[in-house]
C-alpha cells in the first residue's frame, strides 16, 4: 500500500528505468492504482506526467537529442463509455477490388503517433466501472497496444485507476487475464501527499 507521493515517486523510478535502458514498453506491464475515492489517483496520473514533461525539457535544455513527452494526459472514463467509443464507427467503403468493407473511425480521444512526441500517458480511469464490453476493448488496448486500426504510439503508457468493489457495488470485475496485464499499486490516504 502506498501514498499517492509514493506511488508517483515508484512510476517516475520505474519508468525512468525503462527509458534509460531502452527497454520496449510494449514489453512492459501497464500499472493499475487501486484507492478509496478522492485518494488522488488521478491527480497523481496527471502529476506524474507532468513530471515526465519537465524532465524531457530539462533533458532538451542539456542538449539531449529528445522530443519532448506529450503534456495532455489522454484521460478515459471507462464508466461512461460505450464499445464503439473506444474503437470507433464502422463504416462502409469499398476496398480497391470495389468490394464493400467496414473501415473504423478511430475516436479522436486517442492519441496520434504524428512523431512529436517521445512518449505520451493513456489513463483509463474508472476501469472496473465499465461494462463487459468495454473492459474487452481495454484488455486488447493494454495488451496489443492496439484497439482495432488503432495503434498506441511508442512511448505510451497505459495507467488503469479504478476503487476497489468495497467503494462502488456497481463493478465489473476484471477477467484473469487483464487482471494479470496489470502492475497492481494499493493507493492510501496520505495527509503529506495532499500538501
Amino acid at each position: 500500500v502506498l501514498s499517492t507521493g509514493k506511488c508517483i515517486d515508484t512510476l517516475t523510478f520505474m519508468y525512468s528505468q525503462v527509458i534509460k535502458n531502452n527497454v520496449d514498453f510494449s514489453k512492459m506491464p501497464s500499472v493499475m492504482l487501486w484507492g478509496p475515492p478522492g485518494v488522488g489517483k488521478s491527480q497523481g496520473v496527471k502529476q506524474w506526467n507532468q513530471e515526465k514533461v519537465e524532465e524531457y525539457n530539462q533533458r532538451i535544455a542539456d542538449g539531449e537529442q529528445v522530443k519532448p513527452w506529450n503534456p495532455e494526459v489522454c484521460d478515459v472514463r471507462l464508466s461512461m463509455k460505450e464499445p464503439v467509443d473506444m474503437v470507433g464507427v464502422p463504416i462502409p467503403t469499398q476496398d480497391k477490388d470495389g468490394k464493400t468493407v467496414t473501415v473504423w473511425a478511430t475516436p479522436s480521444m486517442w492519441p496520434k503517433n504524428h512523431g512529436k512526441y517521445s512518449g505520451g500517458t493513456i489513463h483509463l480511469d474508472e476501469l472496473n466501472q465499465g461494462q463487459a464490453a468495454i473492459l474487452n476493448a481495454a484488455f486488447q488496448l493494454i495488451q496489443d497496444r492496439a484497439l482495432g486500426d488503432y495503434k498506441v504510439p511508442d512511448g505510451y503508457i497505459i495507467i488503469g485507476s479504478s476503487n476497489p468493489s468495497a467503494y462502488n457495488g456497481t463493478v465489473t470485475e476484471f477477467s484473469i487475464p487483464l487482471s494479470n496485464r496489470f502492475s497492481h499499486f494499493n493507493i492510501k490516504a496520505d495527509f503529506d501527499s495532499w500538501l
